[in-house]
């Protein structure tokens, strides 16, 4: 299903299904989930640029990925030879959705090894908030 909303283009059977499918491409979740893949690759490249300078890999943990396309769209555009680390996890654990606004987001964060360098992020639909965290101390 995901896959459909990625390629929008109504797919139903005969012109009732085609409608219903056009419809469901337009709302906005559909959306989101576009500009959720758009966002991400382009954050991913913006964080890849910054750390270009820096020794070692790019290190991504991905959760609740999917099929990570915003990954593989990243990788197909990213330009410079530095390698790229992904743990991509889906399906792994029983997730529990908890709607939390950005600033809570913020403080839920605020007491670990991210302390205070966390960014959100949201694509345009506001649907979905993403969470950009570096590691304030290097821990051994």
């Amino acid at each position: 299903m995901m896959e459909m909303i990625y390629a929008n283009r109504p797919q139903g059977d005969g012109r009732i299904g085609g409608l219903v499918d056009q419809w469901c491409l337009n709302t906005s979740a559909a959306r989101a989930v576009r500009g959720r893949r758009s966002l991400l690759k382009k954050l991913l490249l913006q964080e890849a640029a910054l750390l270009a300078s820096r020794p070692g890999p790019m290190r991504i943990l991905n959760l609740a990925c999917g099929s990570c396309r915003e990954l593989f769209d990243f990788l197909g555009e990213k330009t410079d030879p530095a390698p790229v680390e992904a743990i991509c996890l889906d399906h792994l654990l029983q997730w529990k959705l908890i709607h939390r606004d950005p600033e809570k987001l913020r403080i839920l964060l605020a007491d670990t090894p991210f302390g205070a360098e966390v960014e959100v992020y949201t694509e345009t639909e506001g649907v979905n908030l993403f969470l950009i965290a570096r590691k304030t101390t290097v821990t051994l």
